[in-house]
């Protein structure tokens, strides 16, 4: 299987986690299964997981790899203040 880089939103109830990744299937694959195993890194998206039990998940191909970080950081920066976002740090 090719591998795809993007961002990636992780959305539970009315909030959303937002990553990226150079193989955006893997690092999907790995959230859920930590998640599923309740050890994920991030404890305010595990509790929202154990808690409703649904993710929608929306990956976002970008082409340029360059481009996946900073797109990353600029909806990190967008959102982070806004209390929608299980993400812990901006960087």
């Amino acid at each position: 299987m090719n591998k795809r880089q993007g961002i990636y939103v992780l959305s539970i109830a009315d909030k959303s986690y937002i990553g990226s990744s150079i193989d955006l299937n893997n690092r999907i694959y790995e959230h859920i299964r930590t998640l599923k195993k309740n050890e994920h890194h991030n404890i305010h998206l595990q509790r929202a997981f154990n808690k409703h039990k649904h993710i929608e998940i929306l990956p976002i191909p970008v082409i340029k790899e360059e481009n996946v970080i900073k797109l990353e950081q600029q909806l990190l920066d967008e959102f982070i203040d806004t209390g929608v976002l299980y993400n812990i740090a901006r960087d």
